[in-house]
């Protein structure tokens, strides 16, 4: 899993909470082979959060 404090934040300055959100669920999908349970387990987060961010920030139309 990558270490957020080993890298340069400064590339999310001035993006939004929902567009940071979206890149970190869209490259743990690609990570994950679109498995939503691995995905949702690697993000430390329920799968049914995950299934709700994916629709509000309409990840993979």
């Amino acid at each position: 899993r990558e270490k957020y404090e080993d890298k340069d934040l400064s590339e999310l300055a001035g993006q939004s909470l929902a567009a940071i959100q979206k890149r970190a669920i869209e490259q743990a999908l690609i990570r994950n082979n679109g498995k939503r349970m691995a995905t949702a387990r690697e993000l430390n987060i329920d799968k049914g959060t995950l299934r709700r961010m994916i629709e509000r920030l309409g990840i993979g139309g």
